[in-house]
């Protein structure tokens, strides 16, 4: 099997890598068997040069808006009203969190052919979305969603996305 790692913080990706590195040709057990790391292999993204592009989702985009009063939140999927003033919302929080400046004002996500999809997220089935859309924003906010990936949970795999045109 292979594992997908991307970053928008490339020291960190970097710090990744060279860990992985060190733990190349070493079995680690794992109940009755074990799993060795054989290969790592860097790929290549190609810089978003474009202020649109195409995209087909890779994993579930899930866009979440969270109520801090009373723990709650409201998850949307592609075929609803508020998917992507609620996406705009997620990328922000992101952005600060990140510390970065990119602005997102002028961004905008249309649906060519998208659909959801129930995903499970702790236990719980999530409402996301899988297909193929269209993005359109600064190339620095289009480069940065490339490398780190769209909507919530991430860091659990969810949220990428290939460019297509």
């Amino acid at each position: 099997f292979f594992v997908f790692f991307s970053d928008v913080d490339q020291i960190e990706l970097l710090h990744f890598f060279n860990s992985f590195q060190k733990m190349k040709y070493k079995k680690y057990p794992i109940n009755e068997n074990s799993m060795e790391l054989v290969s790592i292999h860097m790929e290549h993204l190609k810089e978003i040069r474009e202020n649109e592009v195409i995209i087909k989702m890779q994993s579930p985009l899930i866009v979440r808006r969270h109520n801090s009063e009373d723990n709650s939140d409201i998850y949307y999927t592609c075929e609803m009203e508020g998917f992507e003033k609620a996406l705009k919302e997620n990328i922000d929080i992101f952005l600060n969190r990140m510390g970065m400046d990119a602005v997102t004002e002028n961004f905008s996500i249309q649906v060519i052919k998208g659909k959801k999809v129930v995903v499970p997220v702790f236990a719980r089935n999530t409402d996301a979305s899988l297909g193929v859309y269209k993005l359109t924003g600064s190339c620095q906010l289009l480069n940065i969603l490339y490398l780190a990936g769209l909507g919530v949970r991430r860091s659990e795999g969810k949220g990428k996305f290939q460019v297509i045109g």
